[in-house]
């Protein structure tokens, strides 16, 4: 018999059988299986069952707590989803975090189309706003969230092999840092987009100052147009001139002071942003040309 934890497990004086509750699972460890052909066929049973354990106990471990959604498809109708994170999933400050987004504390992972398949072929942009807002029951505290992109091509979450165990908010798969971010590499992620976050600042463990939000310089996105704002329970985020295309969104709790409130849930939307206005050229030459009367007439009451 091979001991595997510490805890002291029940023994069945008739079966031989000692039953042990480990972490919420039921573990049998077993004396004397070849005694008789009634344990015997009780060992093939066990072992039965304890493959499919390890099994499941493999799939969670892989998964490490991400939960994922599909938002959908974005052509300037809105989208909506719901789900729910770990309070500090999104920037966790206990050691080993380094105030990188903690999947062990259960991260969100959302899938975005933006445009339709002509759409993503033609690089047709929009300009759409992604905010993420605690719900009225049990709603998440500092709700925060990153975006990257796969660009043109799809991206599996389900991926073999797919598993972050901390992300860097602020960076993509190919920028450095110490973080495990190659892990969105391994599902087709290629570049960063931005963030919002509704939490203290802080520095993580890239030495990256992470704030109220950023956009970055990718070419997918329209940096200079584009903002973000956020407030006591909600994070939003501007993109301007976004190309078509497949976008990866993390989501959870922002609590790097360890302060946050123990709530969960969010609803996470997509809508149409207002573009601005431009102003037509005949503006602009109607007031240089009224400027030039005015000065004409002060030049005329001076003389």
């Amino acid at each position: 018999m091979v001991l595997v934890a510490a805890r002291q497990p029940r023994l069945n004086q008739k079966t031989g059988i000692r039953i042990m509750e480990h972490a919420g699972t039921y573990i049998f460890l077993c004396d004397y299986f070849g005694k008789n052909s009634m344990n015997r066929k009780l060992h093939k049973a066990i072992v039965g069952i304890l493959g499919t354990v390890a099994l499941a106990a493999s799939s969670h471990a892989n998964a490490l707590g991400v939960a994922e959604v599909d938002l959908g498809t974005f052509t300037g109708s809105a989208l909506a989803g719901t789900s729910n994170a770990g309070k500090k999933s999104w920037a966790d400050s206990i050691s080993g975090s380094n105030g990188f987004g903690w999947v062990h504390t259960g991260s969100t992972f959302a899938k975005l189309q933006v445009g339709s398949a002509a759409q993503i072929a033609s690089g047709a942009t929009v300009d759409l706003t992604i905010k993420m807002t605690a719900a009225a029951t049990n709603g998440i505290d500092n709700p925060a969230f990153s975006v990257w992109t796969s660009g043109a091509s799809d991206f599996n979450l389900s991926a073999g092999g797919f598993g972050l165990h901390t992300y860097s908010q602020v960076r993509g798969p190919a920028d450095g840092g110490v973080s495990d971010n190659a892990s969105l590499g391994s599902i087709g992620i290629t570049d960063f987009i931005g963030y919002s976050n509704s939490g203290g600042s802080f520095t993580n463990g890239d030495g990256d100052a992470v704030g109220a939000g950023g956009v970055s310089s990718s070419p997918w996105v329209s940096a200079i147009a584009s903002s973000w704002a956020s407030g006591a329970n909600f994070s939003s985020l501007t993109l301007s001139g976004l190309k078509s295309g497949y976008y990866l969104i993390a989501a959870g709790g922002s609590c790097f002071d360890g302060t946050c409130a123990a709530g969960s849930n969010f609803n996470l939307e997509v809508t149409a942003a207002a573009s601005p206005v431009p102003v037509p050229a005949a503006v602009w030459l109607f007031g240089s040309a009224m400027a030039g009367l005015i000065g004409v007439g002060k030049r005329k009451r001076s003389a």
